[in-house]
């Protein structure tokens, strides 16, 4: 078992450097790869199964789908950015999405992956625009909208949230990197696990806590915007690989 996992790329264009470094990231990965993970918010914007997101990415639509015809097991959690991912890319590609959080039961290693967006209860405004924009009648409203003009709005209403939490994680950034330790500790009380992986803040955090003598570790991986990085999980290492 080898499984790689990412988060919060925010790829805007297959040409600009970071949907470049992507693309060489997932035409490198070893041949004995056999999990791949995206934890959400891969691209900037992404909503739906619309041709315009479709034919922007293309390239990398397509190397994703050679690894699964490669045998690799690829893992796509929704995030705030990328949305009604399910008829696209699990009806029609085969992956597996995630709406919120999933366990893997792998050899020697139990991982809890999420993107990471209900980790702060006391968001209530954020929570109910999630729950809000999740609903039926905006699934259908997305799906029924051209997708250049999903687009239009999705791009504006991206960016002010991104530099909004940006300004706010960077200020508060202990205070979100608590917020991470603490959300890991609850609900390892729910439901127990070996490593608990997550984005969504855009602060890296690498914590370890004990229950019974047992070591378990927290990793949110960041964001791309700051270091292209990829989390490499295997039944004897757990690492981070930067690109």
């Amino acid at each position: 078992m080898k499984a790689f996992f990412v988060s919060d790329l925010h790829l805007k264009s297959e040409e600009k450097s970071t949907g470049q470094k992507f693309l060489g990231f997932l035409q490198t990965l070893p041949t004995e790869t056999t999990h791949l993970v995206l934890l959400g918010d891969v691209f900037d914007l992404w909503v739906g199964d619309h041709s315009y997101f479709k034919e922007k990415f293309k390239k990398i639509i397509a190397q994703l789908k050679t690894l699964k015809a490669r045998g690799v097991e690829i893992h796509y959690f929704e995030g705030n950015h990328d949305l009604h991912l399910k008829k696209f890319w699990q009806n029609e590609l085969g992956f597996q999405v995630h709406h919120e959080y999933y366990f893997f039961q792998w050899p020697g290693v139990t991982v809890r992956a999420e993107h990471g967006d209900l980790m702060n209860p006391h968001d209530t405004g954020y929570l109910f625009l999630r729950k809000f924009l999740r609903c039926k009648p905006m699934e259908w409203i997305s799906y029924s909208l051209p997708g250049s003009f999903v687009a239009w709005i999705g791009d504006r209403s991206s960016h002010m949230s991104r530099v909004y939490t940006d300004k706010l994680n960077e200020k508060y950034k202990e205070t979100v990197q608590n917020l991470t330790r603490n959300y890991a500790q609850n609900i390892y009380a729910q439901k127990p696990f070996d490593l608990f992986v997550t984005g969504h803040t855009h602060v890296n955090d690498d914590f370890t806590f004990t229950v019974q003598q047992k070591k378990i570790r927290s990793l949110n991986l960041g964001s791309w915007l700051d270091q292209p990085k990829a989390l490499l999980v295997t039944p004897e290492e757990t690492k981070i690989l930067f690109l």
